[in-house]
Protein backbone atom coordinates (compact mmCIF):
# COMPACT_ATOMS: atom_id res chain seq x y z
CA UNK A 1 0.00 0.00 0.00
CA UNK A 2 0.80 3.46 -0.58
CA UNK A 3 0.08 7.11 0.92
CA UNK A 4 0.20 10.69 -1.00
CA UNK A 5 -0.11 14.38 -0.31
CA UNK A 6 -1.02 16.39 -3.03
CA UNK A 7 -0.92 20.43 -3.94
CA UNK A 8 -2.53 22.78 -6.39
CA UNK A 9 -0.09 24.72 -8.52
CA UNK A 10 -0.80 27.82 -9.70
CA UNK A 11 -2.75 26.87 -12.83
CA UNK A 12 -4.84 25.23 -10.32
CA UNK A 13 -3.52 21.78 -11.56
CA UNK A 14 -3.33 19.22 -8.55
CA UNK A 15 -0.50 17.89 -8.08
CA UNK A 16 1.47 14.84 -6.48
CA UNK A 17 3.65 16.11 -3.84
CA UNK A 18 5.07 13.06 -1.87
CA UNK A 19 4.64 9.09 -2.10
CA UNK A 20 5.48 6.82 1.20
CA UNK A 21 4.67 3.26 1.09
CA UNK A 22 3.37 1.11 3.95
CA UNK A 23 4.39 -2.80 3.88
CA UNK A 24 1.78 -5.08 4.90
CA UNK A 25 3.87 -8.20 4.40
CA UNK A 26 7.28 -9.49 5.28
CA UNK A 27 9.94 -10.52 2.25
CA UNK A 28 9.37 -14.03 2.76
CA UNK A 29 5.41 -13.86 2.13
CA UNK A 30 5.62 -11.61 -0.73
CA UNK A 31 7.77 -14.44 -2.93
CA UNK A 32 5.38 -17.10 -2.03
CA UNK A 33 2.25 -15.03 -2.54
CA UNK A 34 4.43 -13.19 -6.19
CA UNK A 35 4.61 -17.37 -6.33
CA UNK A 36 0.79 -18.52 -6.93
CA UNK A 37 -0.43 -15.20 -8.42
CA UNK A 38 2.18 -16.09 -11.12
CA UNK A 39 0.97 -19.62 -11.26
CA UNK A 40 -2.31 -18.11 -11.53
CA UNK A 41 -1.67 -15.47 -14.25
CA UNK A 42 -0.28 -17.99 -16.81
CA UNK A 43 -4.13 -19.59 -16.40
CA UNK A 44 -5.33 -16.28 -17.80
CA UNK A 45 -3.03 -15.51 -20.20
CA UNK A 46 -3.54 -19.19 -21.80
CA UNK A 47 -7.01 -17.97 -21.97
CA UNK A 48 -6.54 -14.22 -22.96
CA UNK A 49 -3.98 -15.01 -25.85
CA UNK A 50 -7.46 -16.80 -27.82
CA UNK A 51 -8.40 -13.11 -28.44
CA UNK A 52 -7.18 -10.75 -30.76
CA UNK A 53 -9.69 -8.17 -30.72
CA UNK A 54 -9.04 -5.90 -27.28
CA UNK A 55 -12.58 -4.95 -26.86
CA UNK A 56 -12.91 -8.88 -26.64
CA UNK A 57 -9.83 -9.40 -24.51
CA UNK A 58 -11.05 -6.39 -22.12
CA UNK A 59 -14.62 -8.26 -21.99
CA UNK A 60 -13.09 -11.42 -21.18
CA UNK A 61 -11.13 -10.05 -18.25
CA UNK A 62 -13.79 -8.36 -17.09
CA UNK A 63 -15.38 -11.59 -17.24
CA UNK A 64 -13.09 -13.98 -15.49
CA UNK A 65 -12.91 -11.38 -12.53
CA UNK A 66 -16.46 -10.90 -11.97
CA UNK A 67 -17.33 -14.85 -12.17
CA UNK A 68 -14.31 -16.18 -10.13
CA UNK A 69 -14.20 -13.36 -7.39
CA UNK A 70 -16.80 -12.79 -3.88
CA UNK A 71 -17.32 -9.53 -3.00
CA UNK A 72 -15.93 -9.94 0.98
CA UNK A 73 -18.60 -8.37 2.74
CA UNK A 74 -17.28 -8.99 6.50
CA UNK A 75 -13.71 -7.24 5.13
CA UNK A 76 -14.05 -4.74 8.06
CA UNK A 77 -14.07 -7.85 10.51
CA UNK A 78 -11.59 -9.90 9.14
CA UNK A 79 -9.10 -6.78 8.09
CA UNK A 80 -8.01 -9.47 5.70
CA UNK A 81 -5.22 -7.30 3.34
CA UNK A 82 -5.57 -9.74 0.63
CA UNK A 83 -9.01 -7.84 -0.13
CA UNK A 84 -7.20 -5.00 -1.50
CA UNK A 85 -4.83 -6.61 -3.79
CA UNK A 86 -4.85 -8.83 -6.53
CA UNK A 87 -3.81 -11.86 -4.43
CA UNK A 88 -7.37 -11.79 -3.09
CA UNK A 89 -8.67 -11.95 -6.63
CA UNK A 90 -6.45 -14.40 -8.05
CA UNK A 91 -5.89 -16.64 -5.12
CA UNK A 92 -8.49 -16.12 -2.71
CA UNK A 93 -10.78 -15.73 -4.95
CA UNK A 94 -11.82 -12.93 -2.50
CA UNK A 95 -11.71 -8.99 -2.49
CA UNK A 96 -13.40 -5.51 -2.42
CA UNK A 97 -13.37 -2.54 -4.95
CA UNK A 98 -9.58 -1.97 -4.65
CA UNK A 99 -8.84 -5.46 -5.45
CA UNK A 100 -11.20 -6.04 -8.29
CA UNK A 101 -9.86 -3.03 -10.04
CA UNK A 102 -5.84 -4.24 -9.48
CA UNK A 103 -6.87 -7.12 -10.39
CA UNK A 104 -8.48 -5.22 -13.82
CA UNK A 105 -5.99 -2.77 -14.41
CA UNK A 106 -2.70 -6.07 -14.15
CA UNK A 107 -4.65 -7.65 -16.38
CA UNK A 108 -5.48 -5.10 -19.17
CA UNK A 109 -1.99 -3.52 -19.06
CA UNK A 110 -0.25 -7.27 -19.41
CA UNK A 111 -2.36 -7.48 -22.75
CA UNK A 112 -0.88 -4.39 -24.17
CA UNK A 113 -3.80 -1.45 -23.24
CA UNK A 114 -4.00 1.31 -20.79
CA UNK A 115 -5.61 1.24 -18.03
CA UNK A 116 -5.26 2.63 -14.45
CA UNK A 117 -7.11 2.56 -11.51
CA UNK A 118 -9.68 5.47 -9.95
CA UNK A 119 -11.21 6.09 -6.68
CA UNK A 120 -14.13 8.57 -5.52
CA UNK A 121 -17.15 7.69 -3.75
CA UNK A 122 -20.34 6.72 -5.00
CA UNK A 123 -24.11 6.41 -4.40
CA UNK A 124 -25.74 2.78 -3.91
CA UNK A 125 -28.64 4.74 -2.47
CA UNK A 126 -29.43 8.54 -2.34
CA UNK A 127 -28.56 9.19 0.70
CA UNK A 128 -25.46 7.23 1.13
CA UNK A 129 -22.10 7.86 -0.08
CA UNK A 130 -19.19 5.85 0.27
CA UNK A 131 -15.54 5.35 -1.23
CA UNK A 132 -14.76 3.32 -4.23
CA UNK A 133 -12.33 2.14 -6.93
CA UNK A 134 -13.04 1.57 -10.19
CA UNK A 135 -11.07 1.41 -13.60
CA UNK A 136 -10.57 3.73 -16.95
CA UNK A 137 -9.54 1.93 -19.99
CA UNK A 138 -8.41 2.71 -23.33
CA UNK A 139 -9.11 0.36 -25.91
CA UNK A 140 -7.41 1.67 -29.44
CA UNK A 141 -7.44 5.14 -28.24
CA UNK A 142 -11.08 5.51 -27.11
CA UNK A 143 -11.14 5.99 -23.14
CA UNK A 144 -14.38 4.13 -21.21
CA UNK A 145 -14.84 3.24 -17.62
CA UNK A 146 -15.32 -0.20 -16.04
CA UNK A 147 -16.90 -1.15 -12.65
CA UNK A 148 -16.32 -4.47 -12.46
CA UNK A 149 -17.55 -4.31 -8.54
CA UNK A 150 -20.67 -2.97 -9.36
CA UNK A 151 -21.21 -5.67 -12.21
CA UNK A 152 -20.62 -8.49 -9.31
CA UNK A 153 -23.60 -7.44 -7.13
CA UNK A 154 -24.03 -9.64 -3.96
CA UNK A 155 -27.76 -10.93 -3.33
CA UNK A 156 -29.11 -12.45 0.10
CA UNK A 157 -29.94 -15.91 -1.80
CA UNK A 158 -26.20 -15.82 -2.46
CA UNK A 159 -26.69 -16.30 -6.24
CA UNK A 160 -24.14 -15.42 -8.82
CA UNK A 161 -25.33 -12.56 -11.37
CA UNK A 162 -22.84 -11.19 -14.43
CA UNK A 163 -23.53 -8.08 -15.13
CA UNK A 164 -21.92 -5.85 -17.63
CA UNK A 165 -24.15 -2.56 -16.77
CA UNK A 166 -20.50 -0.63 -15.88
CA UNK A 167 -18.53 -1.91 -18.56
CA UNK A 168 -16.70 0.66 -20.88
CA UNK A 169 -19.58 3.10 -20.34
CA UNK A 170 -19.30 6.89 -20.91
CA UNK A 171 -18.56 9.65 -18.25
CA UNK A 172 -22.41 10.72 -18.77
CA UNK A 173 -23.44 7.23 -17.02
CA UNK A 174 -20.43 7.09 -14.94
CA UNK A 175 -21.63 9.93 -12.92
CA UNK A 176 -25.15 9.09 -12.29
CA UNK A 177 -23.77 7.24 -9.26
CA UNK A 178 -19.64 7.90 -9.49
CA UNK A 179 -17.92 10.91 -8.39
CA UNK A 180 -15.10 10.85 -9.55
CA UNK A 181 -12.18 11.98 -6.95
CA UNK A 182 -10.44 15.68 -7.53
CA UNK A 183 -6.84 14.55 -7.77
CA UNK A 184 -7.59 12.16 -11.29
CA UNK A 185 -7.48 15.64 -13.35
CA UNK A 186 -7.91 13.88 -16.98
CA UNK A 187 -7.69 15.63 -20.16
CA UNK A 188 -10.01 16.63 -22.82
CA UNK A 189 -8.40 12.84 -24.70
CA UNK A 190 -9.16 11.11 -21.82
CA UNK A 191 -12.92 11.94 -21.45
CA UNK A 192 -15.43 8.84 -22.02
CA UNK A 193 -17.75 9.79 -24.16
CA UNK A 194 -18.25 7.30 -27.23
CA UNK A 195 -21.64 5.53 -26.23
CA UNK A 196 -20.65 2.71 -29.16
CA UNK A 197 -18.62 0.94 -26.40
CA UNK A 198 -21.26 -0.48 -24.45
CA UNK A 199 -21.59 -3.94 -24.50
CA UNK A 200 -25.10 -3.67 -24.75
CA UNK A 201 -23.96 -1.28 -28.10
CA UNK A 202 -22.00 -3.87 -28.89
CA UNK A 203 -24.42 -6.81 -28.41
CA UNK A 204 -26.77 -4.33 -30.63
CA UNK A 205 -29.61 -4.89 -27.33
CA UNK A 206 -31.81 -1.49 -26.32
CA UNK A 207 -30.38 -0.30 -23.04
CA UNK A 208 -31.78 3.04 -21.42
CA UNK A 209 -30.02 4.96 -18.47
CA UNK A 210 -33.56 6.53 -17.42
CA UNK A 211 -37.03 5.61 -17.27
CA UNK A 212 -38.32 8.07 -19.54
CA UNK A 213 -36.26 6.68 -22.24
CA UNK A 214 -37.01 3.08 -21.29
CA UNK A 215 -40.88 3.51 -21.44
CA UNK A 216 -40.51 4.95 -24.60
CA UNK A 217 -37.95 2.80 -26.33
CA UNK A 218 -40.12 -0.77 -24.82
CA UNK A 219 -42.87 0.15 -26.81
CA UNK A 220 -41.23 0.60 -30.13
CA UNK A 221 -39.35 -2.26 -29.38
CA UNK A 222 -42.22 -3.95 -29.02
CA UNK A 223 -44.19 -2.66 -31.98
CA UNK A 224 -40.89 -3.18 -34.11
CA UNK A 225 -40.69 -6.84 -33.08
CA UNK A 226 -45.07 -7.43 -33.60
CA UNK A 227 -44.83 -6.33 -36.81
CA UNK A 228 -42.05 -9.09 -37.24
CA UNK A 229 -44.31 -11.53 -35.90
CA UNK A 230 -41.78 -11.77 -32.82
CA UNK A 231 -44.56 -11.62 -29.90
CA UNK A 232 -41.42 -11.06 -26.99
CA UNK A 233 -39.73 -8.57 -26.36
CA UNK A 234 -36.92 -7.44 -23.96
CA UNK A 235 -34.79 -4.31 -23.46
CA UNK A 236 -31.85 -3.85 -20.58
CA UNK A 237 -31.70 -0.95 -18.04
CA UNK A 238 -28.74 0.56 -16.56
CA UNK A 239 -29.91 0.73 -12.94
CA UNK A 240 -32.17 -0.69 -10.64
CA UNK A 241 -33.84 2.69 -9.71
CA UNK A 242 -34.42 3.03 -13.88
CA UNK A 243 -35.96 -0.45 -14.10
CA UNK A 244 -37.95 -0.36 -11.03
CA UNK A 245 -39.58 3.28 -12.19
CA UNK A 246 -40.64 1.34 -15.37
CA UNK A 247 -42.47 -1.48 -13.82
CA UNK A 248 -44.18 0.76 -11.18
CA UNK A 249 -45.21 3.25 -14.28
CA UNK A 250 -46.84 0.35 -16.27
CA UNK A 251 -48.10 -1.36 -13.17
CA UNK A 252 -50.02 1.93 -12.42
CA UNK A 253 -50.89 2.85 -15.76
CA UNK A 254 -51.47 -0.46 -17.34
CA UNK A 255 -54.41 1.35 -19.59
CA UNK A 256 -52.08 4.45 -20.55
CA UNK A 257 -49.60 2.31 -21.83
CA UNK A 258 -52.20 0.14 -24.39
CA UNK A 259 -53.59 3.30 -25.42
CA UNK A 260 -49.53 4.04 -26.66
CA UNK A 261 -50.06 0.94 -28.65
CA UNK A 262 -53.60 1.37 -30.16
CA UNK A 263 -52.25 4.85 -31.58
CA UNK A 264 -49.17 2.46 -33.59
CA UNK A 265 -52.24 0.12 -34.73
CA UNK A 266 -51.24 -2.82 -32.40
CA UNK A 267 -53.33 -4.83 -29.73
CA UNK A 268 -53.26 -7.68 -27.47
CA UNK A 269 -55.64 -9.97 -25.85
CA UNK A 270 -52.96 -11.18 -23.42
CA UNK A 271 -49.75 -9.04 -22.02
CA UNK A 272 -47.51 -10.33 -19.39
CA UNK A 273 -44.10 -8.15 -18.06
CA UNK A 274 -41.72 -8.15 -15.48
CA UNK A 275 -37.76 -8.02 -14.65
CA UNK A 276 -34.54 -10.22 -13.99
CA UNK A 277 -32.00 -8.05 -12.71
CA UNK A 278 -31.55 -5.37 -15.57
CA UNK A 279 -33.41 -6.71 -17.94
CA UNK A 280 -37.20 -6.12 -18.90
Amino acid sequence: EYSWDTYEDEQGNIRVNSIWPTYSYTEQECKKMQSEIEKKIQEYRRKLTGYSDKYEIALAIHDEIVNGTDYDEEYYLRENQNDFNIYGVFVDNLAVCQGYANAFSYLCQMMGMQCVNVNGKVSATPDSTEWHEWNRLCIDGTWCNVDATWDDPVYNDNSQILLHDYFCITDKVLEMDHIQAEWFPFGEKQKATDESMTYFAKKGLPYYIDSDEAYNGLIEETVKNYKKGIYHTEIYCHSSLCISQLYDRILKNTNACIREFEKRNLSFSNSYYGYDGNKF
